[in-house]
């Protein structure tokens, strides 16, 4: 009678595993924890999202800002000539007030600038963040996708594919 199944289990007398049960307790917190873990997935990607639609818009106030430097430094050049604007940098000529005040408006959008490319840099590394925690969570569904496969029947599994972004 060897290699036939026994009353008790498989071959060489093992005991049988418990049923699997759709109704059972640890099925139904495998599955639990998929949802949880899916939702929890889904959030994160949002926030991913968010944040990168943050650098996004901040990205095209700069290029605004420096459109509006570009607008300053030609209307400034149209009206006085070129060759007067650079004798009034200089200081060489009478409309030295016109001159320091494009300076002192460049200057604060180039420091506008500064300040929102500092943001960007805060927004990215947290976005570095997030991926990490999203790999994580990641890692946890995968985790909670064996735990519902030993403690599940495969006719209550439901979807089982890791979310995307």
């Amino acid at each position: 009678m060897s290699g036939v199944p026994t009353p008790n289990g498989p071959p060489g007398g093992n005991p049988p595993g418990p049923a699997l049960d759709c109704l059972s307790s640890a099925c139904r917190s495998a599955l639990a924890a998929i949802v949880d873990d899916r939702n929890n997935i889904i959030m994160k990607c949002a926030q991913i999202n968010t944040a990168q639609a943050w650098v996004t818009f901040l990205l095209s106030a700069i290029g605004v800002i420096f459109g509006i430097m570009t607008a300053v430094i030609a209307y400034f050049t149209d009206k006085i000539g070129l060759a007067i604007l650079l004798a009034i940098i200089a200081g060489t000529s009478p409309v030295t007030q016109l001159v320091d005040a494009l300076i002192l408006i460049l200057a604060v959008l180039l420091s506008i600038i500064l300040t929102l490319l500092t943001i960007i840099a805060g927004i990215e590394i947290y976005i570095l963040v997030l991926r990490s925690q999203l790999g994580n969570l990641q890692n946890q569904f995968l985790s909670d996708v064996n735990q519902v496969e030993k403690s599940c029947p495969t006719t209550c599994w439901n979807d089982l594919t890791l979310p995307e972004c």
